[in-house]
Order: C-alpha cells, then structure tokens, then sequence
C-alpha cells in the first residue's frame, strides 16, 4: 500500500499515476483474499471484502491441491508470478500469508466474506469456522462455485448490503 503514493507507470501509453488516497476498500478475491485480510488492521484500510477467500492454506481443496495449483499458476500466468516452488511450499507450513495463522494481524470489524457453500476451489467449512471464530461477517450463498467479483454486479441485493457494511465503517 505504501506504493501507491510513489505512483506508477501505465505499461500501455507510458503515463505516469500517482494515488493519494482519502480511504482504501479492499476487494479481494480467492488467493488475493489474504492480502485483504491481512492488510485489515492497516489503519489506512476502511474495509475488506473477501470473495471466495483463501483462509487457511492448510486445508486446501481436494479439487485443487497446493502441488497442483502451483504448476497451474505458472501455466496460466506466465510471469504474472514470479515464485520458486520452495517459496511456493511455504503456504504448505501455514505460517506464510495464512489468516488463520496471524488472528493479531487482523480486524474481524472490517471483514466482510462473501461465500458459496459449493465452492470446490477454496471449500467453504474452514471459512465459516474461520469467520465465527473471529467474528468476521460472512454471507452465505448456497450455490455459485468459486465466485468472483462480478457476482457484485449480478446480485443487487448483495451489493447493496456491501455498501452498507462498507458506510458503516466510514
């Protein structure tokens, strides 16, 4: 978050951005869910929202094992993620970029989980023991798969209910 005042190089027409800004919303999604919720105590950050959120690295799916998943990110993303397989293997041990892992790194007040009971990607039981035991707010879908943030856009009803809980910390 810090680069974000030092500003930044559009790769396609070469301008220069520079952001300052007055409050930062975090949407973050399956693997980015943990940089969300881990940034949450940040004092700049306003809210979380966590869609389809990874909470704990060391119950993975059975539809996508951590072994797996690494070769299929660096099919998919080419250099999108630079990562050695021992870097990689850390996520294995919990104690790298894993929520359940760092509870003093995180303010269950700005969370809001967004979740599918049907998920297979990122399986829904260790996020509901995760947002009841830290007292995260957590919406349930019954069906949806591994959802994304474009379920903002098809559900009103929901997005209504994120702007709520995002006012409600301003």
């Amino acid at each position: 978050m810090n680069a974000l005042s030092r500003g930044f190089r559009d790769a396609w027409s070469g301008e220069e951005y520079r952001v300052e800004p007055s409050e930062v919303i975090l949407f973050a999604g399956s693997f980015g869910g943990p940089a969300g919720m881990l940034l949450s105590k940040d004092p700049r950050v306003t809210a979380v929202i966590g869609i389809a959120a990874v909470v704990d690295w060391q119950a993975p799916s059975p539809a996508e094992p951590l072994d797996w998943l690494y070769g299929f990110v660096k099919d998919a993303f080419g250099e999108g993620y630079r990562v050695s397989k021992a870097s990689w293997n850390k996520l294995k041990r919990g104690r790298f970029y894993n929520p359940v892992a760092h509870p003093e790194r995180i303010d269950p007040t700005k969370i809001m989980l967004i979740h599918a009971q049907d998920d297979e990607s990122v399986t829904y039981p260790p996020v509901a023991s995760f947002a009841r035991a830290r007292g995260i707010r957590l919406k349930t879908y019954k069906h949806g798969g591994h959802l994304s943030t474009s379920i903002l856009l098809k559900k009103p009803a929901l997005w209504r209910q994120v702007a709520r809980f995002i006012d409600k910390r301003r």
